[in-house]
C-alpha cells in the first residue's frame, strides 16, 4: 500500500522535473535559435532544426511543425534534399502524434523516398521504423513488418543498439495484436536486454510498458506493476511527456482491472491532461474510451459524448485497435440500458473489424518475414557450395516438375473458366448446372490452395533445409522420406485433377473391349502396397482368377484404384481390406472394395458421387476431396454400370460397382 501511494509523489515531483528541466534547456534553446541567424552549412542547418523540432515537440508547442516547414521552405530553396527528407520525416512523425495517419503515411513515404535515392541509411531505418508504427496502428500489420524488418537489417549492419531497440518493441507489438504471445514476449525480452546495455530512453520506457502489458494481460498484477513503476521513475524529463501518458495509461487500467476505481479515475484524468495540452489526439481517444469502459456510474449522454469525441479523433487517425475499443465501450453502454439492438450492432462491428486485424494470410507473412531473416542470420557458415551444387540440382528439378505440374492445372482452369463464361450465356436456361460447375470451380480452387500447396511449400522448405548445410545426417533420410511423401500426395492430387481435366476438355471418351479384371486388381494392389505397409493393413484379394468383363480398361483401373485409395485412407491403423468379385445378374459382375474404418454418416452418404467436392480427412488425418468418387461414379456410368455404398458411421464402408460380363465368342 506504501508503494502504490508513493506514485502519487511521483507525479507530483514529475511535475517538479520537468520545470526545472525546462529552465535549463531553454538556455540550450536560446542558443540554437541564435546559431540560425549565422551563415551555416544545409547540413549543420538541418542538424540544429531537428534539435529545435524535437524540442518543441516534447513540450507539445506547434513551434515543431513551425521549424519544420520553415526548414523545408530553406532546403527546398537551396535544393538540399537530404534537408527536405529529415523535415519531412519530422512533420510525418507530428502528424502521427496529432492523429491523422493518411497524411503521416504521405510524408514518410516521400521522405523515404529521398533517403532511399541519397542511400541515407540512418534516415532510411528512421523512416521505415515510422512507417512500421503507422501502418500497425491502421492494422495492416503484414505492410508494417515489412517496413520494421528493413529498419532491422540497416540497425544490425550499422550496430545501431537504441534503433534495435526500437525495433525490438516494435515487433513485439506487432505480434501482440496478432495474438502470437510467444513472440511477443520473445521481442520484448529482447529488448528489455538491449535497454540494460544503453542510457535510459524514450525506447526504453516503452519497452518497460510493454513488458508491464504483457504481465497485466496474463494476470500477473504484481510484476506488471513492477515494470509500470520503474517506468514512471524514467519518465522525470519533458521530452517523455508520449511515454508518461502511456505509463499513466497503463496504471490506470491496472487500478481499474483490481477494483481502485478512485486511482483509475485520478491516473486517467492525469493522462487525459497532459494528452490534451500535448495535442496528442491518438492517445486523448484511448483515454476518453478506457474511462467510459471502467466508469460503470457515468451517465449514458456522457458517456455517449465521450465515445463521440474519441471516434471524431479516430476517424481521422484510423488508429483499427482504438476504433475496436470504442466499439466495445458502445456496446457496454447500450446492454447496460438494455438497448439490445443497438448493442448488437456495435458487437458485430467489433468482431468484423476484429476478423479483418487479425487476418490469417497476414499472420502467415509476418511470420515468414522474420523467420525467413532470422534463418539467413542463423546461417552465415554457407561457405561449400561445391556440396550444395548436386542437392540445388535437385532443388530446380523439383521447381520445374512443380511448374510443369502447376501449367497442367492452369491450362485445365482457364478452359474450365471459358467453359463456365459460355454457360452464362444459358443462365436461365442452365441455371442448376452452371451453379453446379461455379462450386466446382472454387471448389479445384481451393484444392490447389491447399491439397497442393501445402506439400509444394514444404518441399520448398525441406529442399532449403538441405541447401542451407543444417540437416545432421541422421535426419537426411527422414527429410527424403518426407519429400517422396509429399511429392506422393502432390502426384495423386495432380492425377485426379488431371482426369477431371480430360473429363472436362474431351467430353465422355469410351473405348470399350474385353480385358482380364484380375490383372488390373493385381496391379493396383501391387501399387498401393507401400500405403497399406505404412498403416499396417492387410489387403486380401477374394477374385477368382480370369475375371473377363467388357468395358473401357483405362475407367477399370482407375475405378479401383481410387476405392483401394480410399478404404487406405480411411482405414484404421492394424485392420484389413477385403476385394471381392461376383455376379450380379442379366450379364453384369459386381466388385466390392471393403474397409473397417470410419465409415460414412447417412448426410454424406447422399452426395457421396454427385459434382460437390468435399474435403474429408482419414484415420491419420489423410485429406481427400471427392473428385476421385465423383469420376468414379461417371466412369461407372459410361460402362453402363452402377456404384453404391453401404456404410454404418464407425463401422467402415463397401463400395460396390458393376462392369458388363465378357461375352463368349
Amino acid at each position: 500500500m506504501i508503494r502504490k501511494n508513493l506514485l502519487y509523489v511521483s507525479i507530483i515531483m514529475m511535475t517538479v522535473f520537468w520545470c526545472s528541466n525546462r529552465c535549463s534547456a531553454q538556455m540550450n534553446l536560446d542558443h540554437l535559435k541564435d546559431s540560425l541567424r549565422l551563415e551555416l552549412s544545409d547540413s549543420e542547418r538541418t542538424n540544429i532544426d531537428n534539435k529545435l523540432i524535437k524540442y518543441y515537440s516534447s513540450i507539445g508547442s506547434d513551434s515543431g511543425a513551425f521549424y519544420a516547414n520553415d526548414g523545408m521552405t530553406v532546403f527546398t530553396g537551396h535544393h538540399y534534399t537530404r534537408g527536405q527528407a529529415w523535415m519531412m520525416l519530422a512533420l510525418g512523425d507530428i502528424d502521427d502524434r496529432n492523429g491523422n495517419s493518411i497524411s503521416a503515411v504521405q510524408r514518410l513515404n516521400a521522405a523515404l523516398r529521398i533517403f532511399t535515392a541519397n542511400y541515407d541509411k540512418s534516415g532510411m531505418a528512421r523512416a521505415n521504423t515510422l512507417l512500421g508504427i503507422v501502418e500497425g496502428k491502421l492494422g495492416n500489420f503484414d505492410i508494417s513488418a515489412q517496413y520494421l524488418l528493413v529498419a532491422r537489417k540497416i540497425y544490425d549492419s550499422t550496430g545501431n543498439k537504441e534503433g534495435l531497440l526500437s525495433n525490438c518493441v516494435d515487433f513485439g507489438m506487432v505480434y501482440e495484436r496478432l495474438n502470437d504471445s510467444v513472440k511477443a514476449l520473445k521481442y520484448y525480452m529482447m529488448a528489455d536486454s538491449i535497454s540494460q546495455l544503453l542510457p535510459n530512453s524514450g525506447n526504453t520506457i516503452v519497452a518497460l510498458n510493454d513488458l508491464g502489458g504483457y504481465y497485466f494481460d496474463h494476470g500477473d498484477t504484481a510484476k506488471a506493476f513492477q515494470y509500470f513503476d520503474k517506468a514512471l521513475q524514467f519518465c522525470s524529463s519533458p521530452e517523455y511527456y508520449y511515454q508518461y501518458i502511456i505509463t499513466l495509461m497503463n496504471l490506470s487500467s491496472m487500478m481499474y482491472s483490481i477494483g481502485n476505481v478512485y486511482k483509475g479515475h485520478y491516473y486517467s484524468e492525469q493522462a487525459l491532461v497532459i494528452a490534451q495540452s500535448h495535442h496528442v489526439k491518438d492517445l486523448e481517444a484511448d483515454i476518453m474510451i478506457n474511462f467510459v469502459e471502467a466508469n460503470l456510474k457515468m451517465s449514458k449522454d456522457t458517456a455517449l459524448k465521450n465515445l463521440n469525441d474519441a471516434m471524431a479523433i479516430i476517424r481521422v487517425s484510423g488508429n483499427k485497435y482504438s476504433e475496436m475499443a470504442a466499439y466495445d465501450a458502445y456496446e457496454q453502454i447500450y446492454e447496460r440500458t438494455h438497448e439490445f439492438e443497438l448493442a448488437n450492432r456495435y458487437l458485430k462491428l467489433k468482431q468484423s473489424l476484429y476478423d479483418s486485424l487479425l487476418n490469417v494470410n497476414k499472420a502467415k507473412m509476418v511470420a515468414n518475414l522474420m523467420s525467413g531473416y532470422e534463418l539467413q542470420q542463423s546461417n552465415s557458415r554457407i561457405n561449400r557450395l561445391e556440396k550444395l551444387t548436386d542437392r540445388i540440382r535437385k532443388q530446380e528439378r523439383v521447381i520445374v516438375l512443380i511448374a510443369l505440374m502447376l501449367i497442367v492445372v492452369c491450362g485445365v482452369l482457364a478452359f474450365y473458366y471459358r467453359k463456365v463464361n459460355h454457360l452464362n450465356k444459358n443462365l436461365e436456361a442452365r441455371k442448376k448446372e452452371l451453379t453446379d460447375l461455379n462450386n466446382m470451380k472454387d471448389k479445384i480452387f481451393s484444392i490447389i490452395g491447399h491439397d497442393m500447396r501445402a506439400p509444394i511449400a514444404n518441399i520448398s522448405t525441406l529442399m532449403d533445409l538441405i541447401e542451407a548445410d543444417v540437416v545432421l545426417p541422421d535426419e537426411y533420410k527422414e527429410i527424403l522420406s518426407t519429400l517422396k511423401d509429399h511429392s506422393n500426395a502432390t502426384l495423386e492430387t495432380l492425377e485426379t485433377l488431371i482426369q477431371l481435366g480430360k473429363s472436362l476438355m474431351k467430353g465422355k471418351n469410351y473405348n470399350p473391349k474385353n480385358f482380364d479384371a484380375k490383372k488390373d486388381i493385381k496391379k493396383c494392389i501391387d501399387l498401393k502396397l507401400v500405403s497399406a505397409n505404412k498403416k499396417k493393413l492387410v489387403i486380401e484379394d477374394e477374385s477368382p482368377e480370369n475375371i473377363m468383363v467388357y468395358g473401357d480398361p483405362v475407367h477399370f483401373d482407375f475405378i479401383i484404384r481410387n476405392l483401394i485409395s480410399n478404404a487406405i485412407k480411411f482405414s484404421y491403423e492394424g485392420s484389413k481390406i477385403v476385394i471381392k468379385v461376383q455376379r450380379y445378374g442379366d450379364g453384369y459382375v459386381v466388385f466390392s472394395v471393403k474397409d473397417s474404418g470410419k465409415g460414412i454418416n447417412e448426410s454424406a452418404m447422399q452426395h457421396i458421387f454427385k459434382s460437390t467436392i468435399t474435403s474429408t480427412y482419414g484415420t491419420q488425418n489423410e485429406k481427400g476431396n471427392g473428385i476421385g468418387l465423383m469420376l468414379c461414379a461417371e466412369f461407372v456410368e459410361l460402362n453402363t454400370g452402377k456404384i453404391w455404398v453401404e456404410s454404418q458411421e464407425g463401422h467402415g464402408a463397401t463400395f460396390f460397382f458393376t462392369f458388363k460380363e465378357a461375352s463368349v465368342s
